[in-house]
């Protein structure tokens, strides 16, 4: 092994070493012909895309796969080309740029993001301001930091080109992207500025779309009944216009709002019926989501089993796309279902490498959520001191980013710990809780209660209700 990574290593020494023996001009030679040659095999120059500000699909091409190459060779080639030859290798740099962001897209590659940052940069106008919002889009939904950048940037230029709808998509995807970075306030202002901007325009799907993010951040916020309200319009105007895809993901939303109330057939219902579709379409980071959601359900009802495959299945789909906000998200949910079944060594592990996730890519309100996890994992260990500072930490996120819901259930599980540690907080603790959740109509207080009974009766206390 170590004499196969020694030649590995040795070879390209050489090659960068030979590369380096060329004069500028041979090699611009030479990647002018590598081009020509890659691009006669690969099936002949590509047509040009439509434009990004047209509804007309780019349709695939033999070259796609290759496009990357053909455009660094082209842009290798140009350094000693005289001005013509330069803008009009230039413009074939710009085609196969473009396809080549295409083509990361469709695949879910995580190189998108930078192949549509590199097209933008290579052209102007409206083309360059939808290219940096389809770089922002890839980016937000990988859980990437560039996203909030990316989709400013597009904010700003679409309002320069004068482009009122996709200014108003965009700042919906702004709106997401500070939502799961815990800045409900930004948020709510950028998501109900795209809703005003959409109605004017008159585009119903476009108005489904910022009523479903609209949603989401009222679930996260604690609103269910104006929650309830998008969800519902939204679904009214997907069905209405034929979006399927968007169909899928807002029955999704409605089953997590079943859930919370306790509506757990309904929840399976509605996870199942979006699943179908989502599979159907083959859209495989919408179902990776689902799949997270349903295992998370099979294991608040008994379905440990159940619960533990359909994680699995999430979690390589996940990383096959390279969502890792999505990859977070399940580890931390893994490591609940593992601690459930006492596997305590295995649980910690993925509850730090989601912790390390969300802390990489900015999703406060996630780091919150698996702080929660990890205290519950070192109380289960019996080391109570690590579990208050984790607890105590995940409340101050959870605080700031106005995760009513995940805040309530957190403040009943530190009372548990500080009833078990003879803290005389617990009851001040498990009434800030269970007052949370009561006002949410949250049905996780059932189960927090369980948990509060059964440590009082330990103890030999009465309970804290």
């Amino acid at each position: 092994m170590h004499a196969e990574l020694a030649y590995l290593f040795r070879h390209v020494l050489l090659r960068e070493a030979a590369y380096q023996l060329h004069l500028p001009s041979e090699r611009a030679r030479l990647h002018g012909l590598a081009f020509t040659l890659l691009e006669d095999w690969a099936g002949g120059r590509a047509p040009a895309p439509p434009p990004l500000e047209g509804a007309e699909p780019c349709l695939r091409h033999a070259t796609d796969p290759f496009a990357r190459d053909l455009a660094e060779h082209l842009r290798l080639a140009m350094g000693e080309a005289d001005r013509a030859s330069a803008a009009a290798t230039a413009e074939v740099r710009r085609l196969y740029l473009r396809r080549a962001a295409e083509h990361a897209q469709r695949e879910n590659r995580l190189d998108a993001i930078a192949r549509w940052t590199e097209y933008a940069h290579c052209v102007d106008g409206v083309e360059r301001a939808l290219a940096l919002q389809r770089a922002g889009e890839c980016a937000l939904r990988v859980g990437e930091p560039a996203a909030e950048g990316l989709l400013r940037e597009a904010v700003d230029a679409l309002q320069t080109c004068g482009r009122e709808r996709e200014r108003g998509l965009a700042l919906a995807r702004l709106g997401t992207c500070l939502r799961s970075k815990g800045r409900v306030d930004e948020a709510e202002k950028a998501l109900n500025r795209a809703l005003e901007i959409v109605r004017a325009r008159g585009q119903l799907r476009d108005e489904g779309l910022v009523l479903e993010a609209l949603g989401v951040l009222m679930t996260q916020s604690g609103r269910a009944a104006l929650a309830g309200d998008c969800y519902r319009r939204a679904l009214e105007i997907y069905r209405e216009v034929g979006d399927r895809r968007s169909e899928a993901t807002v029955l999704g939303n409605i089953g997590i709002e079943h859930r919370h109330r306790g509506e757990d057939d309904a929840c399976e219902a509605r996870y199942l019926e979006a699943l179908a579709i989502l599979t159907a379409l083959g859209d495989r980071h919408n179902e990776a989501t689902l799949l997270n959601n349903l295992a998370g359900l099979y294991w608040i009802t008994d379905r440990n089993e159940q619960a533990e495959k359909t994680s699995r299945r999430a979690l390589e789909l996940q990383r096959a796309i390279g969502n890792r906000r999505g990859e977070g998200i399940t580890l931390a949910n893994m490591s609940d279902l593992l601690r459930d079944e006492g596997r305590l060594a295995d649980a910690k592990e993925m509850c730090l490498q989601a912790l390390a996730i969300h802390r990489e890519t900015g999703s406060r309100r996630f780091e919150g959520i698996a702080l929660d996890n990890l205290a519950r994992l070192h109380q289960a260990a019996g080391d109570f001191e690590a579990a208050r500072h984790a607890f105590e930490e995940s409340l101050a996120i959870l605080r700031e980013v106005r995760d009513r819901r995940s805040e309530g259930t957190t403040l009943c599980a530190y009372a548990v710990l500080l009833l078990e540690v003879e803290d005389a907080g617990a009851r001040r603790a498990w009434g800030e809780g269970a007052a949370i959740l009561r006002d949410l109509g949250d049905a996780r207080l059932e189960g927090s209660l369980r948990e509060m009974r059964a440590a009082c009766a330990q103890k030999g206390v009465a309970p804290l209700e």
